[in-house]
């Protein structure tokens, strides 16, 4: 089943049906109701955003992620990217365990491992949106080897730290 998001902001004016711009906002205001890809990832974090419009802006227009599905009622998302799974929850205190302000999420950082870095890159710098870290390669030592990323850190629009990374192998 398809369905529209219920949120305002997605409606697209008739006049710019024809633009990159619609053709993006309207992929993302249709919402396949779903599993996501391959079922349930074993770890699935939820973050709480103050503006969840900004934040779907930024992941599913800006970085590609999908909507699997959606309940608007509870100001909910459920998105998925190359395998990676995130909910997003317009911040309505129910989980809150403290004070909320930003940057949120201080202390962590979501590695999130993607075939290639440069089409994020590229999609990053055409929205002007700052990078946190620049690309760049780096070397962890893993059981005895060398495993490389190339790797970039971007803040999403409350501060939550996203390490988009591309595996180089080992040395």
């Amino acid at each position: 089943m398809i369905a529209l998001i219920a949120y305002p902001q997605y409606e697209i004016a008739k006049s710019a049906a024809g633009t990159k711009r619609a053709r993006t906002l309207q992929a993302m205001a249709v919402s396949e109701d779903r599993l996501p890809t391959g079922g349930f990832a074993h770890l699935v974090p939820e973050l709480d955003v103050f503006d969840l419009h900004r934040s779907i802006t930024f992941w599913c227009d800006i970085l590609g992620f999908r909507i699997a599905y959606q309940r608007p009622e509870s100001r909910f998302v459920y998105l998925e990217f190359q395998g990676a799974q995130v909910m997003l929850r317009q911040h309505s205190g129910h989980w809150q365990t403290g004070v909320l302000e930003r940057p949120l999420g201080r202390g962590i950082n979501f590695q999130i491992f993607v075939g290639s870095v440069a089409p994020l890159l590229d999609a990053l710098k055409n929205a002007g949106w700052p990078l946190y870290r620049e690309c760049h390669d780096a070397w962890y030592r893993i059981a005895g080897e060398e495993r490389g990323n190339r790797q970039f850190l971007v803040q999403d629009p409350d501060g939550y730290l996203l390490r988009f990374a591309q595996d180089l192998g080992k040395r």
